[in-house]
Order: structure tokens, then sequence, then C-alpha cells
């Protein structure tokens, strides 16, 4: 069967595969204060135009200014993500997206306890962190680099490859795991 993941969170039965889950697509929503913020941008730039005294000109080209910012933030930041997972490999839609086949992949595992793991993503060095929403680059306690796409902070998948790793941790983790134990085959060791 199909499994697609939709933001109310409930599993869609699609069309049944002979091997079981055809794909998987896990929607990543970016929490309500990025939003928030982009609102309180605009209402203060809009006040703050209003109330200033000068001319017209002057104020409607300031006005511009404070929409296209707070558009550009809505834009850029209040975007979905969504998490592809198939029998040819992973893919991370949205900004800075993923396309990460399965061969690339050295190691793939569920991190049941992620806050005292090596994994943990400790420093952000490009994206947003809000809470358990953690999506961009950061740094893992272990020192390595990884792509960071969260909803929760208790569970992760984790993708190692030669160039980076991969952590995944969404509130539909269950389905995740089932593609990703579906999908992924383990490479055979060197020399064997």
């Amino acid at each position: 069967y199909t499994v697609n993941i939709v933001a109310t969170n409930r599993v869609i039965p699609g069309t049944a595969g002979a091997g079981g889950i055809v794909m998987v697509e896990i929607v990543f929503r970016p929490p309500a204060a990025i939003l928030y913020v982009a609102i309180g941008v605009f209402a203060i730039g809009l006040l703050s135009t209003l109330i200033k005294k000068g001319e017209w000109p002057r104020k409607i080209i300031a006005l511009v200014i404070v929409v296209v910012v707070a558009g550009a933030l809505v834009i850029v930041l209040y975007r979905p993500t969504t998490l592809s997972v198939d029998e040819q490999g992973v893919r991370l839609s949205g900004p800075n997206g993923v396309d990460l086949s399965w061969s690339d992949v050295e190691n793939a595992y569920l991190e049941a306890n992620l806050p005292a793991s090596p994994y943990r993503p400790t420093l952000r060095t490009r994206g947003v962190a809000l809470g358990d929403y953690r999506s961009g680059r950061f740094v893992l306690s272990n020192g390595d680099p990884a792509r960071v796409m969260m909803e929760r902070s208790d569970q992760a998948v984790i993708l190692v490859t030669d160039e980076l790793t991969y952590l995944f941790a969404p509130l539909e983790i269950d389905a995740l795991v089932a593609a990703v134990n579906q999908f992924y085959t383990r490479p055979a060791p060197s020399g064997s």
C-alpha cells in the first residue's frame, strides 16, 4: 500500500504494492511563530510608516519595503517541506532540497534516545530552530555536520553518507522507519 502522510497527520492508504509500501511522503510544516514574526514585522513597519512625519511619497516607499521584507520572510521561512521515501532513495523538497540515493547511504537506523545520543543537533550553522522544529544545517554533538529536518526531539531516523549525516525526525516517525526498513539495504562490507 502507499502511505501518504499529510498535514492532518492521517495515514491515507492507497494502491497495493507487491512489496508493501510504495512510497512515504511526510510534510513538515514550519511553526506558526515564523508567521507571527512576519506579521509583527509588517505591523510595526506599517505603524511606524504611518505615524512618522514626512511626505507621502517617502511613506509609500517605506511601506513597499516593509511589505517586501514581510513577504520575503513568509515565502522563505514559512514554506512546508516534503520528505519522500521510495525505492530510489530519499528526497527533501523545499528550500535547499536533498536528493539522496540509497546507494549513497552507508548506514541507516533509528536513534531512539536522541537527547542522549551523539547525533543530537547542537549548533545551527544555517537554518531555523524554534522549539522542537529544526530545519537546515547543524553540527551534531559528535562534531559531524548534518542536514536536519525535525518536528520532534526524542527520536530520529539517521542516514549516514560519506559527505554528510541526515537526521529526519517527523511527528510520523513510524511510517518513516517502516519505509527505510523496506527500501534500504545495508551495503556488504568491503572485500567480501
